[in-house]
């Protein structure tokens, strides 16, 4: 609507009918007569009954009808921000074009409509004074498409310096999601690997940060992993063990040592990998609904024996007591445990003192029911190196002693 001019409502629908008949049809000299009469422009507020009519403005961005839109402007209809929006929309941008022409804001035009719209249409908005980064919009552009707005990035990065962090939050998102071609196009257009982000997979307030490293290392893809480069960044290194468990194998566990990355990364020579490993072993035992996965039973100790092999150790803090640990295998089948107790004892994955320590819970020894001499005859093995299993009610107060020394090397017993 031209400044000054008060917008023309019709008292009813059957009032303004002619004029919408007239933009329908497209005759443009109707209309034209009808504004110099001075009748109305826009169609009554809608009453909740029957459907709404779409005013004369609206007709002329549904047909894409450009004389029509300027005519209506010119003469005083309403041309507001729903208006521009609907245009933007519509893609039908030398309609835009006149709207902001005429004091119309751009600023009020979603992201969302405006990318959806393509990049003609958001370079277009952003010279009215758009901004491509608010409610992170370019995010979401490129979660969707990342080639065509890779110029924005490029151009304009310094005027809008928030894209930049939403460029790198996408790198993580399809680092997430394997999208390798994705990846290596805002790796060229700038996107960092290592930039912490806020993580779209855990949702908290405050956020959760995370890097594309991170996030591809979390859930298993390797080759994006290759891709991202993690030797470039040894302070990130030194935690992606940690990172890998969820989706962890030995290709990638191979990979992250071949690269530097520290194996036993707790301060006390302990695994966190292998101790989420282990409790990861816990719920795959129970399964769901009553159905257990032997497929992911078998990987998970096929991973922990390869991780033991290269020297993982289970080695619990000196805060944590040993109820918490045992809490860890608290639904593991006995025949797991037996298995379990055998990688880490033949492999020295944990102190002949620790596992004699989780057997000192009559529990727990319960559970094992005939498995027990199993387990004992496991831990009692090679008795020419390794003294024999304590007597129950010793067990508890040895291990105590081991972990309050809290000595600077790791427990561990030979192979």
């Amino acid at each position: 609507m031209v400044e000054g001019k008060s917008p023309r409502v019709a008292r009813s629908s059957e009032e303004i009918l002619p004029l919408l008949q007239s933009c329908q049809a497209g005759k443009l000299r109707d209309v034209g007569r009808w504004i110099e009469a001075g009748l109305p422009l826009e169609v009554p507020p809608f009453s909740g009954r029957g459907s709404r009519r779409s005013s004369p403005m609206e007709i002329a961005i549904e047909k894409g009808f450009y004389s029509l839109a300027e005519l209506l402007v010119e003469g005083g209809a309403v041309a507001d921000e729903g208006l521009l929006s609907y245009a933007v929309g519509s893609r039908q941008l030398d309609i835009a074009q006149l709207f902001l022409d005429h004091g119309v804001s751009a600023s009020r035009v979603s992201g969302y409509t405006a990318f959806s719209a393509g990049m003609d249409a958001v370079r277009l908005l952003m010279k009215y004074g758009f901004d491509p980064s608010e409610e992170l919009a370019f995010y979401h552009a490129l979660c969707s498409h990342v080639r065509p707005h890779l110029s924005l990035l490029k151009d304009h990065k310094d005027r809008f310096p928030d894209l930049q962090r939403q460029a790198e939050m996408a790198l993580a998102e399809h680092a997430l999601n394997g999208k390798l071609r994705n990846v290596c196009l805002l790796l060229w257009a700038g996107a960092r690997a290592d930039a912490r982000v806020p993580s779209t997979t855990y949702i908290t307030d405050p956020p959760t940060l995370t890097t594309p490293l991170e996030a591809a290392a979390g859930a298993g893809q390797l080759e994006i992993l290759k891709k991202l480069k993690p030797e470039r960044f040894p302070d990130i290194l030194k935690g992606m063990m940690e990172e890998i468990w969820p989706r962890a194998s030995q290709e990638m566990v191979d990979y992250l040592l071949s690269l530097g990355a520290p194996l036993n990364d707790r301060p006390n020579g302990g695994s966190t990998l292998l101790e989420h490993l282990i409790g990861s072993l816990d719920c795959a035992s129970e399964g769901f609904l009553g159905w257990v996965d032997a497929e992911r039973i078998e990987s998970l100790f096929k991973l922990i024996d390869h991780m033991v092999g290269h020297g993982a150790k289970w080695i619990p803090d000196v805060d944590e007591d040993l109820r918490h640990q045992r809490g860890r295998l608290r639904r593991t089948k006995p025949e797991y445990l037996v298995r379990l107790f055998r990688i880490l004892k033949n492999g020295g994955g944990a102190s002949v003192e620790f596992l004699n320590a989780l057997l000192a819970s009559p529990s727990f020894r319960r559970r094992l029911g005939s498995h027990l001499q199993e387990v004992e005859a496991i831990l009692n093995q090679n008795s020419g190196s390794l003294p024999a299993p304590l007597p129950i009610s010793n067990r508890r107060a040895t291990y105590g002693k081991l972990t309050l020394a809290k000595s600077s090397s790791p427990m561990h017993v030979a192979r």
